[in-house]
């Protein structure tokens, strides 16, 4: 049993307590924060996030409908209690019910377990415009679902 948070497009969000890097754990290196080359915008915000400072938060796509399609979006870091991400062109339209997907790397191993660390599944009818989210957190008992595990192995995938 984990906490899983749920968020403002009711999706799920996993946690595990006391998660977060510890002090002798080196900080991993950022990745370009915005990768691709679209026509529309992701742009996040979150706040309470303060036991998450420092964590590397990658963003990640699922496009297509018979083939799911991986892509890595950018990477950005937790600081001060929140996250401010926005990368201006690097979706393209897309009508087959493509996915966003957010994972916060806790531990820092670089490694998606959904299990322990937080990962985010944003599943859209179409992208016909940017998208802009803001996460929030209300936590819940929840058992890890197949979205979470299909959004770790697309992560483990693409880093």
């Amino acid at each position: 049993m984990k906490n899983t948070l749920s968020i403002a497009v009711v999706i799920s969000l996993v946690i595990s307590a006391g998660c977060g890097p510890s002090d002798s754990t080196p900080t991993p290196v950022l990745l370009p924060s915005c990768q691709g080359g679209g026509d529309f915008a992701v742009v996040l915000t979150g706040t309470t996030l303060e036991a998450e400072d420092g964590v590397i938060v990658s963003i990640a796509t699922l496009t297509g409908q018979e083939e799911r399609l991986a892509g890595l979006v950018g990477q950005a870091r937790v600081a001060d209690g929140s996250l401010n991400y926005r990368c201006d062109t690097v979706l393209v339209e897309d009508l087959q019910y493509p996915e966003l997907l957010i994972w916060f790397d806790s531990d820092g191993d670089g490694h998606c377990d959904p299990a322990t660390e937080w990962v985010m599944t944003y599943l859209y009818y179409a992208w016909v415009s940017d998208i802009v989210e803001d996460i929030w957190v209300d936590v819940v008992d929840s058992e890890v679902t197949g979205a979470e595990s299909q959004a770790c192995d697309a992560f483990n995938a693409l880093l």
